[in-house]
């Protein structure tokens, strides 16, 4: 049997690929899924909540709050996000929550604080708004910049801005991808 780095697989799972995305990029079977899985649970690496809140009845945001300390909603369009006093170090939004967020393509070290301007602007109606958070982990992918993730804690906002993160939260996020959807014909 292959061996398959665990970092990546947790960081896969987290970042919400299906569980026949990861079959396929990891060459599994649905067996082979639960076992790894199953694995990483008793390994601690991930939550036996986590895997729960995949699940059918655990689609609604506001599940999630029961796994989660602050509910968080994953961004159907990802919304370009850089720091403010460096717009060159710039990324995309993924997922947020009124807590934090996730981040891809943006390049900063574990324990850095920032402010960001969150561009919403560029795929919304709503105006840019700036936030400031740490960055309380990374995972670099696998030396794509495309891959490399980080997750932030917002450390503080202004309430206005509390507004455009629920409007953006509202706006543009989408259910469990691991839901069939159902076809309607019109």
């Amino acid at each position: 049997m292959r061996t398959l780095k665990a970092k990546h697989v947790v960081a896969d799972f987290r970042a919400r690929l299906t569980d026949f995305e990861l079959m396929a990029k990891y060459d599994l079977s649905l067996e082979e899924l639960e076992k790894v899985l199953a694995q990483l649970v008793k390994a601690g690496l991930l939550r036996p909540a986590e895997l729960y809140e995949r699940g059918l009845f655990y689609d609604e945001p506001q599940n999630r709050v029961l796994t989660r300390s602050s509910g968080r909603v994953y961004l159907r369009v990802p919304i370009p996000i850089c720091l403010l006093d460096d717009p060159t170090r710039a990324g995309f939004l993924t997922d947020l929550s009124y807590k934090g967020f996730r981040t891809r393509m943006l390049n900063i070290q574990e324990g850095e604080e920032a402010t960001f301007l969150v561009r919403a602007d560029e795929v919304t109606q709503l105006k840019a708004f700036e936030l400031t958070a740490i960055c309380i982990w990374v995972n670099p992918g696998e030396r794509r910049p495309q891959d490399f993730q980080a997750g932030f804690s917002i450390t503080r906002i202004e309430p206005e801005e509390v507004q455009k993160i629920d409007s953006l939260m509202t706006l543009l996020s989408f259910g469990d991808r691991n839901l069939m959807r159902k076809k309607t014909s019109t």
